[in-house]
């Protein structure tokens, strides 16, 4: 179910169970990040936005296989005025919420690690033009600047996936994190999203795939030096053994794949790198 059914119509009775997951993780000494938009389709997001405010059919790229075009048409979502107007409307009802359950207002409550921009925000499709990255750039920086105006007393984080994220371009992505309103940088790890590994083929694919994964990890971590600001990496995985779905099938190769990535975070968190 969406908190937002059509502009302006939240539904409050989620929140409420928002208010009691809160009140529970805080029970927990546990944190969470909240984040206000989506760019992927599967939640609505951006491209619920643009069918909202353009009368475009919400365009699915797991049905049209086009990713490309579809990165591209939801990027527009940055300069639709009334979708950033709506956009602003729906931070503005959560980040000034008062928690239900525990009578807190969201802006005074610790249990907020950070608020976040959207899930995975993108300039585009590969092929961002100058213009297109700038657009981005001043989109984080202007809704990050937002946020803190309603809420000083909390963190606010991107998304970013990293430089799968932000057109393979390095200055890019240092740039969208470079405004004081973003604490720290965020990166995630796919590889067989991303084409690096094929669990079909675990032994003739692992070795490649370890090599680009360890290069990703390590360079995000040299780009959060860079900036002087921490580093979270976020989101990774593997599926489970053959790229199976089921819950009896083994995880040895993402077991595998696990540890390395944690052995790799954990040696530069013990040279004192920001991560």
């Amino acid at each position: 179910p969406a908190t937002t059914s059509a502009p302006g119509q939240y539904d409050e009775q989620l929140l409420q169970g928002l208010d009691f997951l809160m009140a529970e993780l805080a029970k927990r000494d546990m944190t969470a990040v909240l984040y206000l938009n989506n760019f992927w389709q599967w939640s609505g997001g951006m491209t619920q936005y643009l069918n909202w405010f353009t009368g475009s059919p919400a365009h699915d790229p797991n049905v049209s296989k086009d990713y490309e075009r579809f990165m591209a048409e939801n990027a527009t979502f940055y300069t639709n005025a009334r979708a950033q107007a709506e956009y602003r409307n729906v931070i503005a009802k959560i980040v000034q919420r008062t928690n239900t359950v525990t009578k807190k207002p969201y802006r005074d409550d610790p249990t907020i690690l950070s608020w976040q921009l959207a899930n995975e925000p993108r300039p585009g499709n590969g092929k961002s033009t100058p213009q297109e990255k700038a657009t981005y750039v001043k989109w984080i920086a202007e809704t990050a600047h937002y946020i803190r105006s309603l809420d000083a007393h909390h963190m606010v984080s991107t998304g970013s996936e990293g430089l799968a994220g932000s057109a393979q371009d390095a200055q890019l992505y240092l740039d969208a994190h470079r405004t004081p309103d973003i604490a720290y940088l965020t990166y995630h790890l796919w590889p067989a999203n991303w084409g690096w590994f094929d669990p079909k083929q675990p032994d003739a694919t692992w070795n490649g795939m370890m090599e680009k994964a360890s290069h990703y990890l390590n360079m995000h971590v040299d780009h959060a030096k860079q900036l002087g600001k921490p580093i979270v990496l976020e989101e990774f995985g593997l599926n489970r053994d053959g790229g199976s779905f089921d819950i009896k099938a083994s995880t040895k190769v993402r077991d595998r794949f696990y540890d390395e990535v944690f052995t790799t975070l954990e040696k530069r968190a013990a040279a004192g790198d920001p991560v």
